[in-house]
């Protein structure tokens, strides 16, 4: 019995042991805030620069970020090792693998260069292809139109029906004016054969919009009627409160720097002044803004410090795990809501049936 006892008791340390470091490393997720800094720097004519590192727990975690010349690295390390690198932005050409021109050297020079002979031979061959098309030029205008083979004019002929009316067959007035007629009356009848159908094609093709029309506005309305009920609005309202509640506590600490930009119109520059002074936060008394009313530009340094806790994030989720409104919301927008039909007491079920009996009387 003792020997049972004593294997119990360690388990149950050794349980207990497990505990703690489940519980420990829970609330050092919670709590233990995730650091941030961002440093972004922006001058006339050249390129924005930006760098920024995340620290969590003495370093354990840290995730490492550099963009320059259109190119960006994020590296993460974990215990000083690195773990994952990611690239993105635009990629430069390797140096390794760019084209290089060849030199010519003296033996392919020589190799290239022909000889006095293989020149005088080209010479001539060229001097007779030039005679040559010279005669057959000569000879092709001496010979007379009516020579001319008839399978030309076969093949001039031998078109499309809709040619032959156009072309008519003689120079005369009367010939073009029949061809004309035929070519009226060819319009004509096309234009009768084509108006009865004309209306039906036209309704059907007007009752098929229609139908679909109704079918995507009873779609939308269908999905955007959970998002217009009572509880929507409540949760709408809440979401705000919770959301003002995270930026409160994620906002950047300490902002240092300066910020000198404009858009060469004054209305947008004092309107985009404005905004920013609005979403500054009250960490940014240090920063200067200095707006142009004049010119389009756009210089900056600015470095950003601030840190992020986990805990605010997972009580927002309990609160809306926990809130009726919120769990009605999301099983209608998942179309699974439960409908409960109210039964009531027994008595007022017989009145109601009493009631009904004296109606149907």
């Amino acid at each position: 019995m003792h020997v049972v006892l004593t294997i119990l008791k360690i388990i149950g340390i050794i349980l207990l042991v497990i505990l703690a470091i489940l519980l420990l490393l829970l609330l050092a997720v919670l709590f233990v805030p995730l650091r941030y800094r961002v440093h972004g720097r922006k001058e006339t004519k050249k390129e924005p620069e930006a760098d920024g590192t995340m620290t969590w727990l003495l370093h354990l975690l840290r995730a490492d970020l550099t963009y320059r010349d259109r190119e960006g690295v994020a590296v993460i390390r974990v215990c000083g090792f690195r773990l994952k690198t990611f690239r993105f932005g635009e990629k430069k050409p390797e140096r390794g693998n760019a084209p290089q021109k060849a030199e010519p050297s003296g033996e392919t020079i020589e190799e290239v260069t022909p000889e006095k002979g293989t020149l005088e031979e080209s010479a001539q061959v060229t001097e007779a292809a030039e005679e040559s098309a010279q005669v057959t030029e000569a000879a092709e205008e001496s010979v007379p139109v009516t020579e001319a083979p008839k399978e030309a004019a076969s093949a001039k002929g031998a078109g499309s029906g809709k040619q032959k009316m156009e072309k008519p067959l003689h120079d005369g007035p009367v010939a073009r004016l029949m061809n004309l007629a035929a070519q009226f009356l060819n319009k004509v009848l096309n234009l009768l054969l084509q108006v009865p159908g004309l209306p039906a094609e036209v309704y059907d093709r007007i009752d098929i919009i229609q139908e679909k029309i109704c079918k995507k506005y009873d779609l939308i309305r269908k999905k955007a009627e959970p998002f217009l009920s009572i509880e929507a609005e409540h949760m709408f309202w809440k979401g705000i409160g919770y959301l003002k509640y995270l930026i409160r506590g994620y906002a950047p600490r300490k902002i240092t720097g300066y910020l000198h930009f404009g858009t060469g119109s004054p209305d947008l520059t004092g309107w985009l002044t404005g905004l920013v002074y609005m979403l500054l936060p009250e960490s940014g008394t240090e920063y200067d803004v200095d707006p142009d009313f004049y010119e389009a530009v756009l210089e900056t340094d600015t470095e950003v410090k601030g840190h992020i806790r986990a805990y605010r994030v997972a009580w927002v989720g309990l609160r809306l795990l926990f809130d009726k409104e919120f769990r009605v919301l999301f099983a209608r927008i998942r179309g699974k809501e439960r409908v409960q039909a109210h039964r009531g007491s027994r008595r007022a079920r017989r009145k109601a049936m009493e009631e009904s009996a004296k109606k149907a009387a």
